[in-house]
């Protein structure tokens, strides 16, 4: 027999049974106000830790794990799952983020001991009840449906508290479905939209979060269906629904994917249908900003890099207008601290479309609104052109950014203060270079000829 872990507690054909249907029907009588109280500061002290696994990633180090959040602290949590006037205490969003994270460093944890199923100890489950339980709560209480079942559980005490909440989020779901069209109006709920009339809710959990659960559900899918068929359901349609709309809002882009050209299957091409197929299209673009641009010598050495880039920028040609699409409806559901955390890396991700030939298609993401750079510019407000040796200027027209580099004074003119590797090449040099090797795109993001700011 499996002994028990000093940190993830029972294994999983021990803490099952701890948890079937007839074990999880009893209520919790309180004694008095006391033992109440107690419980419910007992269990706030582990909600504040979740806030903070919530919002700080480093929390989740798993050697910083090992007394952080303790599997006592979760069943103290848990324990309020079983009665009714502390139900009220799972309406905190952070319980999802934080157990998700929590079952991320669990996974990570497994992985070194040789296991890698999430479910295997009863650690991983506890966090799950919490999730599921916290979904159906807060559903309830977005919809305004909290206060009328839990009035049927105070009057009915033999009603099961699990299945009464799974039941009424059932119901809830399948009338938001039933009465509107507009699916981006669900979002609403999970607070991952924003509509008119309705206030801003915060977000069930961030998108990286629900991407974590759902490849770790994946992972462990074979303890997960055990346990839905030997343990109580916990109401999977809250789940399912949050997961629905996570699928359906964050991978939407994968229908692009039929725009782009299947003509040449090198095992290159191969490799980059996969990267963009497994939702892995921030690497390609990772990969795409860490190549040298500058070395044109197609030899054995950079032969597979430019291959690479060429294939990269044969995709976006045909579908990335689209995808840039899709960018800007995801920034609609994002938070103040995911805006933040995205704004440089938006005004990288213009750079690089704009550099693989999206020309003036996308000229709004490729650099936020600034000033001109020539000094003479009438209206220098809306700059969304650069210098393209240096990158270094921003112009708010081609007119100002071919007089800049001629310069209004012999004695400054861009031509010569130009801080780029290739002002010392002639213009047929640096032309021929360009065209020769196709990177003309590459090197100028305005797509200008650079011919006609030569002379």
């Amino acid at each position: 027999m499996a002994q028990v872990h000093p940190v993830w507690g029972r294994p999983f054909e021990q803490y099952i049974d701890s948890y079937n249907v007839e074990a999880t029907k009893h209520r919790i009588t309180w004694r008095h106000d006391f033992e109440l109280d107690a419980a419910r500061l007992e269990a706030a002290e582990v909600t504040q830790k979740l806030y903070e696994l919530a919002g700080e990633w480093e929390k989740v180090d798993t050697r910083k794990l090992d007394g952080y959040i303790t599997l006592p602290m979760l069943k103290s949590l848990d324990k309020l799952s079983y009665s009714p006037i502390t139900l009220v205490d799972f309406g905190h969003t952070a319980h999802i983020s934080g157990c998700i994270k929590l079952l991320w460093a669990a996974s990570k944890s497994a992985q070194r001991s040789g296991q890698s199923a999430i479910f295997s100890h009863e650690y991983g489950y506890l966090c799950f009840r919490i999730i599921m339980t916290t979904i159906g709560v807060c559903i309830l209480q977005r919809l305004d449906q909290f206060s009328e079942t839990l009035h049927k559980m105070l009057t009915d005490p033999s009603a099961d508290l699990a299945a009464t909440i799974s039941r009424r989020v059932s119901e809830l779901i399948e009338e938001e479905v039933g009465a509107s069209t507009n699916e981006r109006y669900f979002d609403r709920i999970l607070g991952w939209a924003k509509f008119k009339d309705h206030p801003v809710q915060e977000p069930f959990a961030i998108r990286s979060d629900m991407w974590m659960l759902l490849n770790l559900l994946y992972d462990d899918r074979k303890h997960f269906l055990s346990l839905c068929t030997s343990t109580y359901s916990l109401g999977l349609s809250g789940l399912m629904f949050l997961l629905w709309r996570y699928h359906r809002f964050d991978w939407d882009y994968l229908k692009f994917l039929g725009k782009c050209s299947t003509s040449g299957q090198t095992a290159l091409r191969q490799i980059v249908d996969e990267i963009v197929e497994n939702d892995f299209v921030e690497l390609a673009l990772r990969v795409v900003l860490m190549l040298d641009m500058k070395n044109y010598d197609v030899s054995d050495e950079h032969g597979l890099s430019i291959e690479y880039y060429r294939i990269l920028s044969h995709i976006f040609q045909d579908a990335g207008y689209d995808w840039y699409l899709r960018w800007r409806r995801t920034l609609t559901g994002l938070t103040e601290g995911e805006m933040s955390f995205l704004f440089v890396a938006g005004k990288s991700l213009g750079m690089i479309i704009a550099g693989l030939q999206q020309g003036f298609n996308i000229q709004e993401f490729e650099h936020p609104p600034g000033t001109c750079s020539y000094s003479r510019c009438a209206q220098p407000a809306g700059a969304r052109h650069a210098c393209g040796i240096c990158m270094c200027l921003f112009y708010c027209s081609i007119r100002c950014q071919a007089a800049d580099w001629r310069g209004t004074t012999p004695q400054n003119p861009h031509k010569k203060l130009c801080p780029g590797d290739l002002k010392s090449m002639t213009p047929q040099q640096l032309l021929k270079s360009l065209r020769d090797h196709g990177h003309l795109a590459a090197m100028d993001v305005t797509g200008m000829d650079l011919s006609t700011i030569f002379h």
